[in-house]
C-alpha cells in the first residue's frame, strides 16, 4: 500500500505529457456530394470550351472549277453594248435581235447553273443559254443539249468543221456573227458518254470594234475575257484550246432556218461484249 501514491503520481504525469490533438470536424455527407457535382460540371464545361467546333476542324477541299462544274459558281461576268462590236449595224435584223438579247443577258450577273435554261432562276448552263436565246427569238425547234444542237446544224447542212490550230486558216473564212461555236470534251475530267462528245456551245459575236479581238457570248465557268477568268453568263474571248487541253474546238455553224426539224439523237449502244476465248481439247502426251 505504501507504493500506491507513487504509482498514481507517475500515471498522472504521463497523461499530462501526451500531445493534445484537435477534434476532427467532418462536413455533412450531402454537402460533400454537392461540391463534388459542382466540380464535375466545371470540369465538363472547361473541356467543352477547349473542344474544336465541327466547322473549324477541317474544311473539305473545294473542287477544281471547270467548264462544267457540279454546282453553280459565284458569278463574275463581263458585258458589251452592241455598238462595241465591229459592223453590228450592218448585220441582218434577225441576227441583230439574237445578239442584242444575248448581250442583255450578260448584264444581269447570272451565274453558271448546271441544268438550267431559265435566266430567271439566277443562271444557265452553256446550252441552256443558247437554247433560251434562240427559243425566245423564234427558233422553237432548237434542241436543248449541245450535242443535239451540233446534230441539228449538221443535218441542216450549216456546220463547218475546223481542224486548224489557229483561226487564220481557210476553215474560218465563213465564220460570221450569230454562228454557233462547238467544243468537245470540255467537261471537268474530259470524259462524256455522248457520241459525238460535243459538250460546249456558244454564240460568236464577231470582233471588238476597238481592237479586233474575236469574242463569244454564252455561259461558262473558266473561260476568260481580256485575260481574266469569268464565271457565268458573260462575254468571253474566242480562242482555240491549247495543245495541252482535253477540250477541242471542232467547228461552227450558221443558224438553220427557224423551221428546221429537231434531230432525234439515238443513245449510243453499249459496247459489244468480247467473246470468250475458245478452249481446245487437252491432248495427252503419249507415254513411252
Amino acid at each position: 500500500m505504501k507504493f500506491l501514491p507513487v504509482f498514481l503520481a507517475l500515471l498522472c504525469s504521463a497523461a499530462s505529457a501526451a500531445p493534445r490533438t484537435k477534434p476532427v470536424t467532418r462536413s455533412p455527407a450531402g454537402k460533400e456530394k454537392k461540391e463534388e457535382r459542382k466540380e464535375s460540371k466545371d470540369k465538363t464545361k472547361e473541356a467543352e470550351k477547349k473542344k474544336p467546333k465541327p466547322a473549324e476542324t477541317q474544311k473539305p477541299d473545294k473542287p477544281a472549277e471547270s467548264e462544267e462544274p457540279d454546282k453553280a459558281a459565284e458569278a463574275k461576268t463581263a458585258s458589251l453594248k452592241p455598238a462595241d462590236l465591229s459592223g453590228f449595224e450592218k448585220l441582218p435584223s434577225p441576227t441583230q435581235e439574237i445578239l442584242r438579247y444575248a448581250l442583255s443577258l450578260t448584264e444581269r450577273g447570272l451565274s453558271y447553273k448546271p441544268g438550267s435554261a431559265d435566266p430567271d432562276t439566277g443562271g444557265t448552263d452553256c446550252s441552256g443559254f443558247v437554247y433560251h436565246v434562240l427559243q425566245s427569238r423564234g427558233h422553237t425547234n432548237v434542241p436543248r443539249q449541245a450535242n443535239e444542237m451540233y446534230a441539228w446544224t449538221w443535218q441542216a447542212g450549216t456546220f463547218r468543221a475546223c481542224n486548224g490550230v489557229t483561226t487564220d486558216t481557210f476553215e474560218f473564212k465563213e465564220l460570221r456573227p450569230g454562228d454557233l461555236l462547238f467544243w468537245v470534251n470540255s467537261t471537268r475530267d474530259g470524259k462524256t458518254d455522248r457520241n459525238p462528245p460535243v459538250t460546249h456551245v456558244m454564240f460568236y459575236l464577231g470582233t471588238r470594234a476597238s481592237d479586233g479581238r474575236p469574242l463569244a457570248a454564252g455561259a461558262s465557268d473558266g473561260r476568260t475575257y481580256d485575260g481574266q477568268r469569268m464565271s457565268g453568263v458573260s462575254v468571253f474571248d474566242f480562242r482555240l484550246p491549247s495543245a495541252e487541253s482535253r477540250a477541242r474546238f471542232i467547228g461552227y455553224a450558221h443558224l438553220p432556218s427557224a423551221s428546221a426539224a429537231t434531230p432525234k439523237i439515238e443513245p449510243s449502244p453499249p459496247p459489244a461484249a468480247k467473246p470468250a476465248p475458245k478452249r481446245g481439247k487437252a491432248t495427252r502426251k503419249p507415254t513411252t
